[in-house]
Order: C-alpha cells, then sequence, then structure tokens
C-alpha cells in the first residue's frame, strides 16, 4: 500500500509543478500587444533597445548574421547548400557583455522566416527580465522563451507551429 501512496504524491507533485510552469508560461506568452510592424526583418541589423537588467536605463541588444555552408555529405541530405544563422549580443547600461547570447537558425538557401522580434516578460518571481522571441512567416512560426540567470540566457521553452495545415 505504501508504494501506491507514494506514486500518488508523485502524481500530484508533478501536476503542481505542471501547473505551476504553465502558469509562467502564460505571463511570457500572453497577448502583448506586439504586431507585425513591432516586428523586423532578419536583415535589420539595427540595435533593438530594452531595459533587460532593471536598471530603469536601455540595454542594447546588436544582432549579427552569419552563414553557415553545408558539407557535400550533408548538402545531399539535407539539400541544402547554406544555413543562415542570427547571433544577439547584449550590453547593458552596466557595461556588461554577453557576446552571442542567443544564437538562432532562421532558415537555408532555400527558405528564410520572414520577421522577428523580441519581448521582454517575467517568467519567475527571481526579478529579472526574461526574453520572449517570436520568428515567423505566412507557414509556420516559432515562439521561444528565454529564462535571465543573471551571466546567460537558457532556453526555457520552444514551440513551433504550422500554420498550413491546422
Amino acid at each position: 500500500m505504501f508504494p501506491h501512496i507514494f506514486l500518488l504524491f508523485i502524481f500530484a507533485l508533478s501536476f503542481q509543478v505542471s501547473a505551476q510552469t504553465k502558469a509562467e508560461l502564460n505571463d511570457c506568452t500572453k497577448d502583448n500587444g506586439v504586431t507585425v510592424i513591432d516586428s523586423r526583418g532578419f536583415d535589420d541589423t539595427r540595435p533593438i533597445e530594452m531595459d533587460l537588467d532593471d536598471d530603469g536605463l536601455k540595454d542594447k541588444i546588436t544582432p549579427r548574421l552569419f552563414t553557415v555552408k553545408m558539407s557535400q555529405t550533408a548538402r545531399s541530405r539535407n539539400k541544402t547548400t547554406e544555413v543562415h544563422w542570427i547571433a544577439f549580443d547584449l550590453k547593458t547600461s552596466r557595461g556588461q557583455f554577453l557576446k552571442s547570447f542567443f544564437k538562432y537558425r532562421y532558415g537555408t538557401d532555400e527558405a528564410d522566416y520572414w520577421i522577428y522580434h523580441f519581448t521582454p516578460c517575467r517568467l519567475n518571481r527571481n526579478g529579472r527580465t526574461d526574453l520572449f522571441f517570436y520568428s515567423g512567416d505566412d507557414t509556420s512560426q516559432e515562439s521561444i522563451i528565454l529564462a535571465n540567470k543573471g551571466d546567460r540566457f537558457r532556453i526555457y521553452f520552444r514551440k513551433i507551429e504550422d500554420l498550413v495545415n491546422q
């Protein structure tokens, strides 16, 4: 009888953690008023300014584009010759610099996502500003939540949606 009670406790605990995680995600994925107009194309490498260290001053996220050529073996499997990436560097108003705090593959020589944007959000109660990253086009979209760990950002959640076959 003891193992059944233990299993019930584990199930209840996992349900509670799942509900808490869902509540945390809701804050970062809720409708935050961002529109396509607020989004930018991947070729737009102007810095993005927002307060990420909660000091009331704007910090700069600077995008950098790069392309990786596929090897002959990879080309034969994937039928692409190159992969398109964007990396983001963060410089806070306090002077902290995080090089490539987030790298994102947004396409290949066959097709690229059209737009992306960052939105600040609160994932948990640690006092740090986290980031919601969106990328998409007319056929699919991807949402990623980046948890702010102070000296780095960690992918906390990722969701890819097919907009054509819904």
